[in-house]
């Protein structure tokens, strides 16, 4: 299909060399292209004039496109530029990313598949703090959806979020209807809020429930309410969402907080920096028991014992929910904690022997390895985001005379200080990307050192366990060596 766009190989604005058409949609065509000077792949949205044919419309691009560039944040695709090339259509310039949607994620063999809570909980925080950052500069999405996301690899980590089109929602949406010249309607309506459904003002409020569609999606295996697209509007407006719980069988710790994003009253779904605590609490806990107590931690998610028609008001929230899992992860530090005052106090008596010494001394150094490897990745990840960072400020504060040098026609080829700080932008992005592949090299280096001590340390603890046992009946009838066996769990 590019093979015979007439734009591929031509340059667009005087600096973007198309090469390939990556799709199409009501707005326009979306190309993949080379900024010539800065050297580097862009995004190329180039809008049609017909989707822009009224004067409203053209005013919507211009402060939509304005208004998107604010939003700085790794989860989010950036905007680099917008503008118009020779013919005077509009076009915007943006990250490309190399990825796959979510939505390709959820779909097997034609059907969607609930996603593990260990996998979805990162995404969904990623996408939380997306929305955070947006809305904190002041943007909303309007149609956040699974096509919207997109999972990529990041610094040697799989599922990477990058969210597409944060306030840019009103201008595709807007180019498939010209309802949005007489009543802003807009959106998709499997993931639309009720107040969008109903043709209101949509604020972060109607992020937040197209975020609790797609986390309901995600953990379910279903969407709440399917239908056609005008019962859509309706049960958005008027229908409470099936109980998570009933629709996959099993209760989830997300449960309170999917049940809340979705109710109708824009102000009882929270806001995204109370989304953002949640889902970092939960995703630690969950995370805990994953990789530091496969064998002993509790399941992700309980049968169900009820129907669904109990009292509303014994239904957990999302503060007792993620309390209880708390309560369970200190009591699992709190039996290893007896579980080493144990391996001491037999020691002290002189039973177990060299064996005790050396099953106990091979679990501390074991632990020990792997809170040092996670503490280096700690590092890593600290360190990459300041040389991203500081790289964005950097670049930042050199685009307004990049701007400068675009707009003075007089000035073009003649050395100056917009073509130093164009070289100074190649050589910060340069630097930068040498620095995080480095950190990503690193980092995939620990990981799977991380990996394999944490499974050491499983061997060792283990280890230990069976000699504490075989030790018991020597204990004797000892009060503190039967409360701490009886502490351990041993």
């Amino acid at each position: 299909m590019s093979e015979h766009d007439p734009l591929i190989g031509t340059l667009l604005a005087g600096r973007y060399r198309i090469e390939c058409l990556l799709g199409q949609g009501g707005m326009g065509s979306v190309y993949k292209a080379r900024h010539e000077v800065l050297d580097r792949d862009v995004a190329i949205k180039l809008v049609s004039s017909r989707a822009l044919a009224a004067d409203k419309m053209l005013k919507l691009f211009r402060r939509e496109a304005r208004a998107a560039t604010r939003v700085d944040h790794p989860n989010v695709t950036a905007i680099y530029d917008f503008g118009h090339d020779e013919l005077g259509r509009p076009f915007i310039a943006m990250e490309h990313v190399v990825g796959r949607s979510l939505v390709g994620q959820l779909m097997r063999g034609g059907a969607t598949e609930p996603m593990g809570l260990a996998r979805a909980l990162p995404i969904l925080l990623q996408l939380a703090e997306a929305m955070l950052a947006a809305h904190g500069a002041g943007v909303v999405h309007r149609d956040l959806k699974p096509e919207n996301v997109l999972l990529t690899r990041h610094r040697g980590r799989d599922d990477f979020v990058k969210v597409l089109d944060f306030g840019l929602a009103r201008l595709v949406d807007a180019a498939d209807s010209a309802s949005l010249l007489e009543g802003d309607f807009y959106g998709t309506p499997a993931y639309m809020s009720p107040e969008q459904c109903a043709c209101k003002p949509v604020g972060p409020p109607g992020d937040v429930y197209s975020f609790g569609i797609i986390a309901y999606e995600m953990t379910c295996g279903v969407l709440p309410f399917n239908a056609a697209p005008a019962q859509l509007l309706y049960h958005h407006q008027n229908s409470d969402p099936p109980p998570p719980a009933t629709t996959r069988g099993v209760s989830s710790p997300i449960d309170p907080l999917l049940l809340r994003c979705l109710s109708k009253d824009p102000d009882a779904r929270g806001h995204a920096v109370k989304l953002t605590r949640e889902l970092r609490e939960l995703s630690a806990l969950v995370g805990a028991q994953l990789t530091r107590a496969p064998k002993t931690s509790l399941p992700l998610t309980v049968p169900d014992e009820g129907t669904g028609d109990g009292d509303a008001d014994h239904k957990p929230t999302m503060a007792a929910t993620i309390e209880e899992q708390r309560q369970k992860a200190a009591s699992r530090h709190a039996r290893r904690r007896a579980l080493d005052e144990l391996a001491v106090a037999l020691a002290e008596r002189g039973l177990g022997g060299d064996d005790l010494v050396e099953r106990f001394a091979a679990k501390l150094d074991a632990e020990d390895e792997v809170l040092r490897l996670e503490a280096e990745l700690d590092l890593l990840e600290v360190l990459a985001d300041h040389h991203e960072q500081r790289s964005r400020e950097r670049e930042a504060r050199l685009r307004p005379a990049i701007g400068q040098q675009r707009t003075d026609r007089g000035a073009r080829g003649q050395p100056g200080g917009a073509e130093r700080a164009i070289e100074k932008l190649r050589t910060i992005a340069s630097l930068r990307d040498a620095r995080l592949e480095d950190i990503a090299r690193r980092t995939e280096t620990h990981r799977h050192e991380l990996d394999s001590a944490v499974l050491a340390a499983n061997a060792a603890r283990e280890a230990l366990i069976e000699l504490l046992r075989s030790l018991r009946s020597s204990a004797g009838a000892d009060a503190e060596m039967m409360s701490l066996y009886m502490r351990a769990g041993v």
